[in-house]
């Protein structure tokens, strides 16, 4: 392919950010609800147990069925059973385990009395250790005892994780001698189903399937809860669940087993369930293993040898570190102490561990033994492993300081972690050579997910890193933490499972036994909640409707009436603080209506709770089916939720640094030709996932081979990716109500080969699948989504660093002048930092092993101690030469020096013959630095500006170094969005992954979602009103491309926000009104598709083709704004407006409109005044009113000034009439009419004069004179309504309420005596749907009416009704009103109880624009 040369990597790794593991995929699943803890774990150790347990399933036991039956008969009578001529267990792969099949576990001993348990009580709780065998065993025993017995059971297993659901299911099937699916034995997992009367499912789907239909769980008799230790969000929930279910079916029996943790918190917890409600003996089974000695930092002294010179240094530095934070003995004796003597020990490796831990491992290695060294994440793994490779006899490193002990024997040193690709780990599996010995570096993966074989000793550095919510910037943030003491027993545990061990915990004794905490805590305290929020709603919706039929005893107290209060009767209970950020998080990104609790959940809330995604992701989705592109949502969903696929070479496996970079350039080449210039990752991951289809959609590894090379992806991870857009597209599909957006959907399915279940009506396959027809090649469409989706998670690229200017040059400034003054070109020119004494030879030298290719010109400058390095220019700018490129970037080469790095600010590099250098990673002025968007937690009025977050791109992808070298001036600025932030430790900086590169005229469809009031909108509008730019908290963003925020743009944003709004509407909103209306008035009748619980997605396409074509052109000037901007709040929803729904996506204001809605909020006690007693000098105004004239001065559109001769300043309302009336008003007032408004002033004076019976007109029967009505439309559009028209001359006419409560006006001064009705404010850029003022008697006195008669309460007839009301009188005037009641009396008065309507504003809004639709 032409594009394999040399040209262009994804996901994480950077010194402080690097763990953007403990595991990134862990992080991954349990923040966006994944129905399992951590897949990526599993698919890390495929082919390799993630408990003994699951090491059991994967072995083949066709030759031990006979054996296994032999010795059930030796050990007991009973039953035989006749296993088939030949098993189909599974097979064992080449890298299975090659541990013996063990013919008796520890449980099988507590057989009998586990059964006994079992029969006689409710509950039973099993503790084993990891091992022991109670996974496979005890469903075994439930199965046989029942077939004694004759009885007839349902036993449902729930497993963290897929693969052991299946791996355990087949495992069992087996062993009774049977193949899987055959009545006995099956699993349900997503997307795959095979019934059984033993079933293994995952925790996500049984807590689903309970929440949505809680009556399905009397058909078990038997729930096994497995692995209730690892305490997940979603596991602790189901807890709850099936506790509160077991109230309300007796029969059930569960069985609770969990490892060594915690086994008596879920004793007392389930206590309630037992005859006398106390705890239940927890029956411990054992485990197999061998002694172990737990060792600590103050016994390494005796127990080692430390007598080298350095390392007895170091190791007086790690206890140093300690010893000085104790202050003496007792309490109080040091301030910040506590009765340990200890102060607050910061988690972190402290000076000498590592060192200690080099030579420990020296000693505690074996020949034939493996030892595993636990670290917190991969930036501390790589340190590490720098400093151990040259002991391992694999590697030719030399370095200085390292030397190897005389009784190490030989060494390989391996790494550990869920960014380094599972085929590149192979070889930490097989067993250890007789005279070599394996050095393990890992993280928490190693803790409990995997089987390392001869495991003699452990190294414990007792930290990890581990994901907490901050729920004051709802943003997850990656810190590193000290372990528990019962994680650490847990690692001390891979030792002594086949060979007496050791175990070194780098703590001293004292300090691991008072300061680190017993147990871990559970994920529910520290993780954000708004999937388990959802679900628990949910529920309580689903209780609620199904209370005739599943209800609790009188005698339990479990309130299941709202999610807060049925969430405090978990194991252990969230704060609330957690649960209210979690309502908080959910109004703001459209998945329940308000942020109060009773708030209804919306469609993209049903998505959520359905869907095994992000937030963001489901709004994604949502929106691509909106705008009629959902196959390219989806794709890019899955390639953000899913491992990344491309490969991702590491130094810390391969042994060969040219073959490093090799590997480098084929992955960085296939990202960027994926990328093509857009600098999207979600994009990039499209163009992958179409080019699969394209290639058709080939599956397995054999299939895949050529896909694979041409595009240097992992064939397992691209699997995973595959697997996980089908999944996807699945239960998507049976969320849709048919249409267009699942026709599309039903077309990619058929183009990925999916096989539909024939007895699942609920999904179909149509069409041939062509690519050209499933998706979009529109990338500004593309953009735009991610842009509605990801809006609240915006990046910024503003007043780059290279063109700040100041007295003092910042480092982008003075690097730009050097390759300036030395004749270098910028655009293929990067500065490195180098040590002292490295010439140019020596730095083209490295600069070619680092990214494969030779320098064209290298220049040292010592004064700097920076090397400027020179490539030649490329042909594949070329390559990337169309209209969607966004940035200038700088050739490949450059890419792959800062890729060389893997993300780290410092790293070694070698070179032939000398020791290698170490070098800091590569710089250029032109590259994009982020700042994310984050907020500041309290009030957005806060003046004090929050400190800035750098946001992190994955140094992987074209968006890890991308550059725009352009040095003109003004400079270009970008905008951008991302999938997700993560937090690093210290808040200055944050990992954001699926980023986006967008131009600044893409600013509107960000601002389209954006909660004007969480996020601070602010207008800079000029003196005429008009929006230059626009300010979001403390970022000011004035240096836009023309026309960027017009009004039209602003008009079409808010058209935009309203039809989405609409869209978010709750489906229970809708109840009645899901039958379409005939042009008649008749509702058809409904189809049997018409199902209530289906999501119905309007089509929006046209509305954003609209906005996206009055964007500016792609390369149009910035625009030059007025040096004078005042800054206007962009919200229009205050504390007048009537309705609270939705309130994120009501409209924005303009910049006129917008400062009369606020600003008359300060004025407001003024207005009111002045409306009551005419003008008055202001100094008589009452003092708290009372304002200079400057302030007055701000607001000409309320208030006109005077001075009298006196010099005192007269106030009066701008337009009303002075207090000093001239008799003749009428002909004064209309002499002030001009140009197209005058001939209408006229006609309307000619109507009031001419009425026979005197008094004032109507407005409906002025508004109906056909001659009025023909010169209306030739007014200005917002005086072509009759009301608007009259109260622009508040010194001609006058108006208010008649005698019969209707809306009237006559001439000033005339006889009739009503109050004047004030002027209202602009409605430019309003919706009927936004939340118009209360008005209008004569719509009151239908209102009360109507009320009388039907169902309907005045409440129902907000300020959104009464918006429409007042439109439709002032359109077809007091007749059209009086029409319009009619229908309403007739739909509202069949409805014989307010419980037939679920939301009784949102019904009459919607017959209102019905009635609308059809007049």
């Amino acid at each position: 392919m032409p594009w394999r040369s040399r040209e262009d990597g994804r996901r994480y790794g950077h010194e402080g950010w690097d763990d953007w593991n403990t595991d990134r995929e862990n992080w991954k699943a349990s923040t966006w609800g994944k129905d399992t803890k951590s897949e990526a774990n599993g698919k890390v150790a495929n082919g390799h147990a993630q408990t003994a347990a699951e090491r059991f399933a994967v072995l083949a036991p066709s030759a031990e069925k006979t054996r296994r039956k032999d010795w059930e008969s030796t050990r007991r009578e009973g039953p035989k059973r006749h296993a088939p001529e030949r098993g189909d267990g599974p097979s064992t792969s080449a890298t299975a385990p090659v541990n013996p099949p063990l013919l008796q576990l520890p449980i099988d001993e507590f057989r009998d009395r586990i059964l006994r348990h079992i029969r006689e009580n409710r509950v039973t709780h099993i503790q084993g250790e990891t091992g022991c065998g109670k996974s496979t065993r005890l469903p075994q025993f439930i199965l046989e005892d029942a077939q004694e017995r004759g009885e007839e059971i349902r036993m449902v297993v729930t497993q963290p994780r897929r693969m052991a659901a299946v791996t355990l299911a087949r495992r069992v099937a087996s062993v009774l001698g049977e193949d899987i699916g055959q009545g006995t034995v099956g699993y349900r997992i997503s997307g795959d189903t095979i019934d059984g009367k033993l079933c293994f499912v995952t925790v996500g789907y049984l807590l689903q399937r309970l929440v949505n239909n809680p009556e399905d769980f009397d058909r078990y008799t038997h729930v096994v809860l497995d692995e209730v230790h690892e305490r997940g969000v979603d596991a602790d929930l189901l807890s709850m669940v099936i506790k509160l279910l077991m109230h309300c079916c007796p029969t059930v029996k569960l069985i609770v087993m969990s490892a060594t943790l915690q086994a008596s918190l879920f004793a007392d917890y389930f206590s309630s369930l037992q005859r006398n409600r106390k705890a239940s003996e927890v029956l411990a089974v054992g485990a197999r293993c061998h002694p172990v000695e737990q060792l600590f930092l103050d016994d390494l002294e005796e127990q080692f040898d430390f007598a080298e010179s350095r390392d007895r240094r170091s190791l007086d530095n790690a206890l140093e570190a300690f010893r000085s934070l104790s202050k003496g003995k007792g309490k109080g004796k040091s301030k910040g102490g506590d009765d340990t003597g200890f102060k607050r020990v910061e988690p972190q490796i402290s000076d000498g561990l590592m060192e200690v831990t080099c030579s420990l491992v020296q000693q505690l290695a074996k020949p034939g033994c493996t030892v595993i060294v636990f670290l917190p994440g991969i930036a501390d793994i790589t340190t590490l492993f720098e400093n151990l490779a040259p002991l391992d006899d694999a590697r030719e490193l030399t370095r200085a300081g390292v030397i190897k002990r005389a009784d190490c024997p030989r060494l390989r040193i391996f790494a550990l972690h869920s960014m380094i690709p599972r085929q590149e780990q192979e070889e930490v599996f097989n067993e250890v050579p007789e005279d070599c010995s394996h050095i393990v570096l890992a993280s928490n993966i190693a803790e409990s997910s995997l089987t390392l074989p001869n495991v003699c000793a452990v190294v414990d550095l007792a930290l990890r890193r581990s994901v907490q919510y901050d729920t004051r910037r709802l943003m997850c943030c990656l810190v590193t933490t000290w372990c528990s003491q019962s994680s650490c027993k847990q690692r001390r545990g891979r030792a002594g499972r086949t060979m007496p061990g050791r175990a070194v915990c780098l703590v001293p004794r004292r300090f691991f036994e008072k300061q680190l905490p017993l147990f871990d805590p559970p994920e529910m305290l520290n993780a954000p909640l708004t999937k388990l929020y959802l679900q628990a709603k949910q529920l309580c919706s689903t209780l609620t409707r199904v209370a005739d039929r599943v209800h609790l005893p009188p005698e339990v107290h479990m309130d299941v009436s709202a999610p807060k209060a049925l969430l405090q009767e978990v194991v252990q209970p969230p704060s609330l603080e957690l649960l209210d950020a979690a309502i908080w998080e959910l109004a703001a990104v459209g998945c329940l209506t308000t942020a109060e609790e009773d708030a209804d959940i919306t469609p993209l809330g049903q998505i959520a709770i359905a869907l095994p995604c992000d937030l963001r992701i489901c709004r994604l989705l949502f929106l691509g089916c909106l705008f009629r592109c959902p196959a390219d949502a989806l794709a890019m969903a899955a390639g953000l939720t899913a491992p990344d696929p491309f490969s991702a070479p590491s130094l810390l496996v391969l042994k060969d640094q040219r073959e490093y970079v090799q590997k480098l350039d084929r992955s960085f080449a296939a990202r960027r030709w994926c990328d093509h210039g857009t600098f999207s990752e979600p994009i990039m991951m499209h163009s992958l996932f179409v080019e699969w289809i394209r290639a058709g959609a080939p599956r397995g590894v054999k299939a895949l081979g050529s896909f694979v090379r041409d595009w240097s992806i992992i064939p397992k991870k691209f699997e995973s990716l595959t697997t996980d857009a089908t999944d996807l597209t699945v239960r998507f599909l049976k969320l849709l109500k048919p249409g267009a957006a699942r026709s599309n959907l039903e077309e990619l399915l058929a183009a990925m080969h999916h096989k539909i279940d024939r007895g699942d009506d609920l999904l179909r396959v149509t069409g041939r699948g062509r690519v050209e027809r499933i998706f979009t090649g529109d990338v500004d469409k593309l953009r735009s989504l991610v842009a509605l989706a990801f809006s609240d998670q915006m990046l910024l690229h503003l007043n780059p660093r290279w063109a700040c200017g100041g007295p003092k040059k910042k480092q982008e400034e003075q690097l730009l002048d050097l390759m300036l003054k030395n004749s270098l070109d910028p655009h293929n020119t990067v500065g490195i930092f180098v040590p002292t004494g490295e010439d140019e030879d020596s730095i083209s030298e490295l600069a070619a092993n680092m990214c494969g290719e030779q320098p064209e010109q290298v220049l040292v400058i010592e004064k700097a101690k920076m090397a400027l390095v020179s490539f030649q220019h490329t042909a594949e700018q070329d390559a990337l030469d169309h209209d969607d490129v966004l940035l200038w970037d700088v050739p490949s080469s450059i890419h792959r020096l800062h890729m060389f790095g893997s993300g780290r600010y410092r790293f070694f590099v070698e070179r032939s013959d000398k020791e290698p250098v170490e070098l800091f990673k590569p710089i250029h002025p032109f590259m994009l630095q982020w700042d994310v968007l984050t907020h500041p937690g309290g009030s957005v009025n806060n003046k004090k500006k929050p400190p800035t977050v750098k946001g992190m791109c994955d140094w992987r992808n074209p968006l890890g170094f991308a550059c725009h070298v352009d040095e003109t001036l003004p400079p270009t600025e970008f905008v951008g969005c991302c999938a997700s932030v993560q937090g690093l430790e210290g808040g200055a900086q944050a990992f954001v992954a699926g980023s986006t590169v967008l131009p600044l005229r893409f600013l509107p469809l960000l601002l389209t979602t954006l909660c004007p009031e969480r996020w601070a909108l602010n207008w800079a509008v000029d003196q005429n009103g008009e929006v230059w730019g626009v300010r979001i908290l403390h970022h000011e963003l004035v240096n836009l491309p023309a026309k960027t925020l017009a009004p039209e743009v602003l008009e079409a944003i808010n058209f935009l926000r309203v039809q989405l709004q609409e869209a978010l509407y709750p489906a229970s909103w809708w109840d009645e009104w899901n039958e379409p209306w005939n042009e008649s008035g008749a509702r058809h009748a409904r189809g049997p598709k018409d199902r209530d619980d289906l999501v119905e997605t309007p089509d929006l396409s046209e509305s954003l083709q609209s906005l996206l074509q009055m964007l500016p052109q792609a390369h149009g000037k910035l625009l030059q704004h007025p040096k004078k901007l005042r800054w206007r709040p962009a919200a229009t929803f205050s504390e007048e407006w009537d309705d609270d729904s939705l309130r994120p996506l009501q409209p924005l204001s303009t910049g006129e409109d917008g400062s009369e809605e606020i600003g008359s909020k300060e004025f407001k006690n003024v207005i009111e005044y002045l409306t009551a007693h005419g003008e008055c000098l202001v100094k008589d105004l009452p003092k708290s009113m009372q304002k200079n004239k400057k302030q007055f001065g701000k607001r000409p559109d309320l208030f006109e000034l005077q001075q009298t001769k006196k010099g005192s300043l007269l106030v009066r309302l701008a337009g009303a009439p002075a207090t000093k009336k001239n008799g003749n008003q009428g002909q004064r007032g209309s002499a002030r009419a001009h140009g197209r408004e005058k001939p209408l002033v006229d006609a309307i004076i000619r109507l009031l004069k001419g009425r026979k019976e005197g008094g004032p007109m109507g407005l409906g029967e002025l508004g109906s004179q056909e001659h009025v009505k023909d010169l209306l439309t030739q007014q200005k559009v917002q005086l072509q309504k009759i009301k608007p028209f009259l109260q622009a001359f508040p010194s001609v006419f006058e108006m208010g309420e008649d005698g019969h409560g209707q809306l009237a006006v006559q001439l000033c001064g005339g006889g009739f005596d009503f109050k004047s009705v004030p002027k209202s404010r602009s409605t430019k850029g309003a919706h009927p749907g936004s939340g118009r003022r209360k008005g209008g008697s004569l719509v009151t006195e239908h209102i009360t009416s109507l009320c009388s008669q039907s169902p309907a309460l005045a409440a129902d007839f907000d300020g959104r009704v009464k918006g429409l009301l007042q439109d439709i009188q002032e359109k077809e005037g007091a007749d059209g009103l009086d029409e319009c009641f009619d229908m309403l009396h007739e739909w509202l008065s069949k409805k014989e109880e307010r419980s037939s309507i679920n939301n009784w504003t949102a019904y009459i809004m919607k017959l209102l624009r019905n009635w609308n639709q059809m007049e």
